[in-house]
């Protein structure tokens, strides 16, 4: 029996097949080595930030500005943004719920790159979107908690929600969340230096930690300083919606004003977990439900 040589075709059909392949696998290589980076940078930012709070003692707020800041400085996009989600995580408080230890605080950190990745083209410009992904992981992670710890004492809510929310502070808390939204627009607007909306967050989040801070005693001998500038924090991450210029910066600092409102509301809910802030943001951001279930094409 004779066999038939092969023709041109058949070997321009050999190559096309070896060039696909080998473009899967670069494919494949790069989505892995993305992944890796991804979940990486979250364990890295999500530990930093928990231990510049609880070492070095710097309020939460502080301490996830601060790795924001750093993060914008050294990363490139979309690491930088990932930096800033886990510094949420890292937010998280062992003196409300002594559960964070260093072990889950790296689980939690892992728990955000995952989720961060599943959904990075969901929620493209709904202002608390990062913050809600570390909330989430970190109710993932108090569950996980309850199943493989022993003696696990999970506190859903505070022993006594609002026991030390007076009704000046309230209203001094949700004027500052209003500020934040509005700083934070004008510093994406004003074409300063910042360059991105998260830069932008987390200056307006140093400098109310700068200023508030020296009205810690003003009202019942708490670090209400401290408590009020979670707000202007909340109000920062509603402003950030101003980098898609899809709403109307009126609209948004009326937004932040919401979203000092839901915080308010939250505060007592789940104690010492990371990422509250951004949620109370995205809850009170517009057009935030319409497009929960609207993700952009790949």
């Amino acid at each position: 029996m004779t066999m038939r040589p092969p023709d041109d075709n058949d070997t321009d059909t050999s190559n096309r097949t070896d060039k696909l392949s080998e473009l899967n696998e670069n494919k494949i290589t790069q989505h892995l080595h993305g992944f890796i980076l991804t979940v990486v940078t979250s364990m890295t930012s999500t530990l930093v930030t928990f231990h510049m709070q609880h070492t070095l003692s710097l309020s939460p707020v502080m301490a996830s500005a601060v790795t924001g800041v750093i993060a914008h400085g050294v990363l490139l996009t979309p690491y930088r943004e990932v930096a800033f989600c886990g510094s949420f995580g890292g937010m998280s408080d062992n003196r409300e719920s002594d559960l964070f230890t260093l072990q889950w605080i790296a689980l939690l950190g892992a728990l955000i790159g995952v989720l961060f990745i599943s959904v990075k083209d969901c929620l493209q410009g709904v202002g608390g979107k990062l913050g809600t992904i570390a909330f989430v992981c970190g109710v993932i992670c108090e569950c996980f908690m309850a199943l493989f710890e022993e003696d696990v004492n999970i506190k859903p809510l505070k022993e006594k929600p609002y026991e030390y929310i007076s009704a000046g502070l309230a209203c001094v808390s949700v004027m500052i969340s209003t500020s934040g939204s509005a700083i934070t627009i004008a510093l994406i607007k004003w074409k300063t230096k910042l360059g991105s909306a998260t830069l932008a967050s987390a200056t307006t989040g140093l400098i109310a930690v700068a200023v508030l801070s020296l009205f810690n005693d003003t009202f019942h001998n708490f670090n209400s300083g401290d408590f009020i500038s979670n707000f202007a924090y909340t109000g920062s991450f509603v402003g950030m919606t101003a980098s898609t210029e899809r709403l109307r910066s009126g609209y948004i600092v009326l937004s932040g004003t919401v979203g000092g409102v839901v915080l308010l509301c939250l505060d007592p809910v789940f104690p010492g977990v990371g990422g509250k802030l951004g949620f109370s943001a995205m809850i009170a951001v517009p057009d935030g439900y319409k497009n929960v279930l609207i993700c952009s094409p790949k």
